[in-house]
């Protein structure tokens, strides 16, 4: 599916999920989505829907169908070549709206009643976004105490005005910082992409013509510019001469704006709104400037104006390491997204899979598992009861349960060593006592992750109970066999469909997996006997 003209494949779906209620951070969708192996299309969507256990339908329909639908919903539109999914708040909009009445190829996905869609990793994302919204108020609060205090000490039109402009410049600035590197910012985005075409901010920030010396860049002047020129308004307050020394420093400020432009126009020919906004801001202070220059002239103290450039100069240079580090991360995501990309898909999982040892995993007496026993996979993990890495293994195996149950069946096996390691003996030994006093499945997977939680007998066992005269050394001793026998060198390890699982993945990347190999038409076929689920039972 191409991209639609002006909104993003995941954009829409965002925004069409936030139309039913349910929040999704801006990142994780673009993540998910991004990295699927059939991205842009309705399948990515549909497999992240299901990530979040969401109930929806994608079906193909005629017109007559249309007042049947839930609403809001999704239309597939192929408008001359392009195809794109567009949003549906109501059947009139299939008549009203011109390509939908032309061009909706029948496709239409929509939600169930009372959809829900819900990944503990977006949750996670949400609340530290909210956090970080929380602070940036606080800080605005701050920032707007700081000018108030300035306004109060040095009231008029003149200095309110300079101070808003002040305000702008650094807001800009931050903005202009940001789009250099390449972080996305929406309204930033559309803005620049309306006046200078889809790269015209970007692509004037990264121009040779936009860098300076080394390392610095037009970007990071501006924005020292209007930060240091923040810190000597707000101490104007107390020392009139700093706010003659901002004014008489802008007043050549006016050429460098009017260069701006022009090489904007002549040279670069394309527009910088980011750029055109400094540039805005600069003529009005310099403007200011002029207006207010005998005043500024009487009170100036020369020396603040070395000041006021070394200031500028140590953030200037205090930035550098700060860019050169949001650089990197941005780096890192890029190349992990990258990576996540290839990792999910199937073909390729598949490939490095039929590499792997064999190891036969056939269901035991008394088996520790959950899920279902018919799904297409599964995953056999043999671990230590007092491991650290065991114990984040069951929470991400605990969310592929929750993400996947009727997808996936899972089995886990404990070393026991109870002639070297009492400790291991006795936990292992309690938890083989409880399951057999309890129904297999869920109430298993409850055990299990209440012990991976703990991982203290005390703790533990006040929460579940067993009875410690129950022999079984037999599951002991086939468990420690298996371990042999299957050369279990370390815990955690994962076994799918009887095979190890490939060197390049961790537990986590099943989570996306699961879901697309279940559906696949070339399945992950295990060995004789590991399909055998007749021998379940305690």
């Amino acid at each position: 599916m191409k991209k639609h003209p002006r909104i993003i494949f995941e954009d829409i779906a965002r925004r069409w999920l936030r139309s039913l209620g349910i929040k999704t951070h801006k990142e994780f969708i673009a993540r998910e989505l991004q990295t699927h192996p059939d991205y842009p299309s309705l399948v990515s969507l549909t497999d992240f829907l299901d990530m979040g256990g969401m109930q929806y339908y994608a079906v193909e329909s005629e017109r007559a169908g249309i007042p049947d639908f839930n609403y809001p919903l999704l239309a597939y539109v192929n408008d001359g070549g392009s195809d794109y999914l567009m949003q549906v708040d109501g059947p009139a909009a299939f008549e009203t709206d011109e390509k939908l009445r032309h061009n909706w190829s029948g496709i239409v996905l929509f939600a169930g009643e009372k959809a829900r869609w819900e990944v503990p990793e977006n949750t996670k994302l949400l609340q530290r976004q909210h956090a970080f919204a929380a602070i940036g108020i606080i800080a605005g609060l701050l920032v707007l105490a700081a000018v108030g205090a300035a306004f109060s000490f040095n009231p008029g039109l003149a200095p309110l005005t300079w101070g808003v402009l002040t305000l702008a410049g650094l807001t800009l600035g931050i903005f202009t910082i940001t789009t250099e590197l390449g972080l996305q910012i929406g309204i930033v985005n559309e803005v620049c992409n309306s006046i200078g075409g889809r790269a015209g901010c970007k692509a004037v920030l990264k121009s040779n013509l936009a860098k300076v010396y080394g390392g610095v860049t037009v970007a990071d002047l501006a924005l020292s510019y209007f930060l240091a020129q923040f810190i000597f308004f707000v101490a104007a307050a107390w020392y009139p001469a700093l706010m003659a020394t901002q004014m008489v420093i802008a007043m050549p400020l006016l050429l460098v704006a009017g260069v701006s432009v022009i090489v904007q126009k002549f040279r670069l020919k394309r527009w910088c709104a980011l750029c055109l906004g400094i540039a805005g801001v600069l003529t009005g202070q310099s403007a200011l400037a002029f207006a207010g220059f005998n005043d500024a002239f009487s009170v100036l103290q020369p020396v603040t104006t070395g000041y006021f450039l070394a200031v500028q100069a140590i953030l200037c240079l205090a930035m550098q390491p700060v860019k050169a580090q949001l650089k990197d991360d941005k780096e890192k995501r890029d190349h992990a997204k990258d990576l996540l990309r290839w990792k999910r898909d199937p073909l390729l999982f598949i490939t490095q899979w039929e590499r792997m040892q064999q190891v036969d995993t056939a269901t035991m007496p008394h088996e520790l598992h959950f899920g279902n026993p018919g799904a297409a996979l599964e995953i056999v993990v043999a671990c230590n009861p007092f491991c650290g890495p065991c114990q984040y293994a069951h929470r991400v195996l605990d969310e592929i349960y929750e993400t996947c149950k009727d997808q996936v069946f899972i089995k886990v096996r404990f070393l026991s060593m109870e002639d070297r390691a009492e400790n291991i003996a006795r936990a292992v030994t309690a938890i083989f006592q409880c399951a057999r006093g309890l129904q297999p499945g869920e109430e298993v997977r409850r055990m299990l992750a209440d012990w991976f939680r703990y991982m203290n007998m005390d703790k533990w066992s006040k929460r579940w109970q067993y009875n410690a005269s129950l022999d079984v050394k037999d599951q002991l001793v086939a468990h420690r066999k298996w371990m042999n026998e299957a050369g279990v060198r370390g815990t955690p390890t994962f076994y799918v469909n009887g095979r190890k699982m490939p060197k390049n993945y961790i537990l986590k990347d099943l989570m996306h997996l699961v879901p697309i190999l279940a559906a696949s038409e070339i399945a992950l076929q295990p060995l004789p006997g590991t399909a055998c689920m007749n021998d379940i039972g305690y």
